[in-house]
């Protein structure tokens, strides 16, 4: 394992226990952030889909563990988001900026929430629009919220730098 990877892997362990420790104390409404999700695509953005992928699985599978309680579903869902937005990424040639970077993270937060709220909430009486409305859309802009101040603090100073995917198309020699 190289050093780069057990970096990640402590700082992965490190936001997993802020996601259980510190998520509910940053509570508003009822909301908390998925700081894990954000670990999640940073890492995507910055490695590369199959390293999203790899991330979002064990991530998502230890707070499936500790924080739900129903294996495989978190799991699924980080995963395969983490794949198809690195999928995403390594079409484009520009980098995301700050801004970019707060809807990408917005976005791929409303399909996590959406999967998550049809798995969870699965035969229930309430509508999923009404879901949508009450959970997916709030919780989805708080959680891009907290990816966006931490990109503008000062202590995220490599996080303010625009994100560049590892695949970037090949480009013609100039003549």
């Amino acid at each position: 394992m190289s050093r780069e990877q057990l970096q990640t892997v402590v700082i992965g362990l490190v936001v997993l226990l802020a996601q259980v420790s510190l998520a509910p104390l940053l509570e508003v409404a009822g909301f908390q952030p998925d700081l894990l999700l954000i670990f999640v695509l940073v890492i995507t953005a910055r490695s590369g889909g199959v390293a999203g992928l790899i991330a979002g699985f064990l991530v998502g599978l230890s707070q499936d563990f500790l924080i739900i309680g129903f294996p495989g579903v978190l799991a699924l869902i980080k995963s395969n988001i983490a794949f198809w937005s690195g999928r995403w990424l390594q079409g484009r040639d520009a980098t995301l900026g700050v801004w970019g970077w707060t809807l990408f993270v917005f976005f791929c937060t409303l399909i996590q929430n959406s999967i998550e709220a049809i798995f969870i909430y699965h035969g229930s009486e309430i509508g999923f629009l009404t879901l949508a409305w009450r959970f997916v859309l709030p919780s989805s802009a708080y959680t891009a919220l907290i990816a966006l101040l931490w990109t503008l603090a000062p202590i995220g100073e490599r996080s303010r730098q625009p994100l560049r995917p590892i695949y970037t198309k090949a480009r013609k020699p100039a003549r």
